[in-house]
């Protein structure tokens, strides 16, 4: 008998890409070294976040939330977020952190 193959479509989702951040806002300021980045984007994308330190990378939660330590200079700081999407579409942000040692 022939030996048939079957085609299974991979299932992509039809919802654009999300990245929303949370915290902390946009040029905060900050007396201490460290800040997480907390925010929310499609269930599963791939998050590649960079400083001028470190890039990290996660897979979002299945709710799509994701959160990212980063060490800060002092001065400004620049972090970079991309949300890679399962249909390889991509969303991007970038937030700015201010670090001081000065007593505010």
């Amino acid at each position: 008998s022939p030996v048939e193959n079957t085609i299974t479509p991979h299932q992509i989702s039809s919802q654009s890409p999300q990245l929303t951040l949370i915290s902390p806002v946009d040029f905060s300021i900050m007396t201490i070294n460290k800040t997480r980045v907390t925010g929310k984007t499609n269930q599963g994308a791939i998050l590649v976040a960079e400083s001028p330190q470190e890039t990290l990378v996660q897979e979002a939660s299945r709710s799509g939330d994701f959160s990212f330590d980063f060490e800060l200079s002092e001065g400004a700081n620049n972090l970079y977020l991309t949300s890679y999407h399962d249909s390889g579409e991509s969303k991007s942000q970038t937030l700015t952190v201010f670090y001081t040692t000065e007593k505010l």
